[in-house]
């Protein structure tokens, strides 16, 4: 958010220094890796909201080469996957940045600690994939590749992508199919 210093000094002043901004409630747990922890309710505010205060606001539309939010493990598998490519200015390459759709089940990737157990060398190769779907819960040997529109279903119990498989719409690829 960019904001003119003196437009805003102004609006402080006509606030009594506290701008007027909705109030959003978020339910959470106490501890939000343990969804059996005490339940409580944050309330907060959403800065954006503050455009509504300044006349003549205006919004910009920043394309994913710029900005890429990574507010789930979802996001975080694309941003640690082979698509995605900084330089060493720490700017997005050059490239096809058209990422695919990916959807992790909630139950086992839904907390950075859970993600982390399930990749423990790094995500799967995206180079070819047009999405992803993991159901259950799956954990991710070295080099695996995901091509097409990969899916993993749930087994009903832990299982295993083995080091160098490809994963695709069949879900873990028989050794044979190359």
């Amino acid at each position: 958010i960019w904001v003119r210093i003196d437009a805003l000094k102004a609006k402080l002043a006509a606030y009594d220094g506290v701008l007027p901004l909705p109030v959003i409630r978020n339910k959470k747990t106490v501890d939000p890796t343990d969804s059996t922890s005490e339940p409580v309710i944050q309330l907060e505010t959403a800065m954006g909201a503050a455009v509504t205060l300044f006349d003549g606001a205006t919004c910009v539309c920043v394309d994913r080469m710029r900005f890429l939010p990574v507010k789930t493990t979802d996001d975080l598998f694309i941003m640690r996957s082979d698509r995605f490519h900084l330089t060493d200015q720490y700017e997005m390459e050059d490239g096809n940045y058209i990422f695919p759709t990916v959807h992790l089940d909630a139950r086992y990737y839904k907390n950075i600690h859970d993600f982390d157990t399930r990749f423990p060398y790094s995500v799967p190769s995206l180079a070819a994939a047009n999405s992803v779907t993991i159901e259950g819960d799956w954990t991710f040997g070295r080099d695996v590749m995901m091509f097409g529109d990969a899916r993993l279903p749930d087994q009903d119990e832990p299982s295993y992508v083995p080091n160098g498989e490809y994963v695709g719409p069949q879900g873990v690829e028989p050794d044979d199919w190359v």
